[in-house]
């Protein structure tokens, strides 16, 4: 390849060669990023958007509106019977705290996490590990319905970025920059957005 420029000196070859990789690496980013999925409720009330592998299972209880499955991790959202204001949002979390606590379970950061969903309204989860399962629970209120998320086998990180993925069905909603859709050599700024790395200096 340098011999493609002989009358350039080297730096300033390897500095274009590193401009034009990552600017095709800027270009290819929307393509990997597609490998996220959209899942949406039975009842048309929300979605959800989940990295590739994830399916939609069944469940025996008829208020779970939407069950995913990835082998033995699952989530499941389970819609409420009534529409429950902030307050009894994180009360409802706090009260599974007490009975994780009670299991002898290992909280992940603090007890009870707090997660916007689009600036529309706030959801409350606890992430915690019980009997070497990674697991979190959580309520949140949307579009005029509020749910419970339960997950199996799901990592803190992702138990947060599906809360914050949730969408009205037809709105195009762009979920937070985060790991599972801002992938490297690209990274989150600190506005939150995917944003290629600065080249090299020669």
């Amino acid at each position: 390849i340098l011999g493609i420029f002989p009358d350039y000196p080297d730096f300033l070859i390897r500095f274009y060669m590193k401009t034009i990789l990552l600017t095709v690496l800027s270009l290819l980013l929307p393509v990997m990023q597609a490998d996220a999925t959209t899942f949406k409720d039975k009842d048309s009330i929300f979605t959800v958007s989940m990295p590739s592998g994830w399916t939609v299972g069944s469940s025996d209880n008829p208020a779970v509106s939407l069950r995913l499955e990835n082998g033995s991790s699952s989530i499941e959202f389970e819609k409420q019977e009534d529409l429950l204001s902030d307050y009894y949002l994180r009360s409802g979390v706090a009260d599974s705290v007490e009975t994780v606590r009670a299991r002898g379970a290992g909280f992940y950061g603090s007890e009870i996490n707090t997660v916007s969903i689009y600036g529309i309204s706030n959801a409350y989860y606890t992430a915690y590990e019980a009997d070497g399962v990674m697991e979190c629970s959580g309520l949140f209120s949307y579009n005029d319905y509020s749910f419970l998320i339960s997950a199996v086998g799901v990592s803190p990180d992702l138990c947060k970025e599906t809360i914050a993925s949730v969408c009205k069905p037809g709105m195009k909603c762009v979920p937070p920059c985060s790991a599972y859709n801002c992938m490297s050599p690209n990274y989150c700024n600190k506005a939150g957005k995917c944003v290629a790395p600065p080249p090299c200096s020669p």
